[in-house]
């Protein structure tokens, strides 16, 4: 009997999911928040200006503890227990939460970044039911 290493090779799509959750999700979705900040008025601009926000503290849990030596501080812990929130979950799916907010809210404009946040949306959430079953 031969010995495979085929069997334990990862699942592609799993680690998809886990590269999109850790380093794309939230930041895209803030980026999107700051343009839709830029460009709408009135209350959709402040529920732009949270998406925005909720992107710029994922990106500063991620990378300001570990640049700036506070890992092992009360600092890093709490940056490290708010990326683990709700495995990982809670953060993008609060940034998403607030942009769809934006997008029923009056003063909205630019229907083009709803479409991308909804495609965006879709396949994070089909890769988080991937990543369940």
């Amino acid at each position: 009997m031969t010995f495979s290493l085929s069997n334990f090779e990862p699942d592609y799509t799993l680690l998809a999911f886990f590269f999109i959750k850790a380093f794309l999700y939230t930041e895209v979705i803030g980026a999107l928040g700051f343009i839709r900040m830029i460009v709408a008025t009135r209350s959709a601009k402040w529920a732009a200006f949270g998406t925005f926000l909720l992107g710029l503290l994922a990106l500063a849990a991620k990378y300001i503890p570990a640049v700036t030596g506070l890992t092992g501080t009360n600092i890093g812990n709490n940056a490290a227990q708010l990326i683990a929130a709700g495995d990982g979950m809670a953060l993008p799916l609060a940034a998403s939460l607030t942009f769809l907010l934006s997008a029923v809210l009056p003063g909205r404009r630019w229907w083009v970044l709803d479409v991308v946040h909804l495609i965006a949306f879709l396949g994070f959430c089909g890769l988080w039911i991937y990543a369940q079953i």
